[in-house]
């Protein structure tokens, strides 16, 4: 499977000086200099990720999104298909990510007038899919992302 997020990590990887010809103790501490600085980036860049780590809500039959799976992933499973119903208010930003691993059909529903992306529903019949959306109030629209 292809990890097609953009994370935005705050730094680029450095370029790394040519290595020269013979031994230069001041080129090797250069190096080491340069390589410190990168991996105590990722190392910041590492750790505030790992404090936003979502949990994971196991389901198998039909259910509603309540306001303690915002912001959280939903992994599906087994071979019946299952609808989820998702919030028919959700505050702005919210998100939620589900996760097919079932072999039937999921549905995503919502309630009352909110729409994903202009719909009432979304269909995910590929194992292994998993769409990420996201809560518009000024629309009361859902969006995959």
């Amino acid at each position: 499977m292809v990890d097609n997020v953009q994370y935005d990590v705050g730094f680029i990887a450095p370029a790394l000086p040519h290595p020269s010809a013979t031994y230069n103790p001041r080129m090797q501490e250069q190096m080491h200099s340069v390589l410190r600085m990168y991996f105590n980036q990722v190392d910041n860049v590492l750790r505030r990720t790992n404090s936003r780590v979502r949990s994971v809500t196991d389901v198998t039959a039909d259910a509603n999104v309540d306001p303690s799976l915002l912001d959280q992933i939903i992994r599906t499973s087994g071979s019946a298909d299952i609808t989820m119903t998702l919030l028919s208010s959700a505050p702005q930003g919210a998100s939620v990510t589900f996760k097919h691993n079932g072999t039937g059909v999921l549905t995503i529903a919502t309630e009352g007038s909110e729409t994903i992306d202009g719909d009432s529903t979304l269909i995910v019949v590929n194992q292994y899919d998993a769409p990420f959306l996201t809560y518009n109030v000024a629309d009361t629209e859902w969006s995959v992302v």
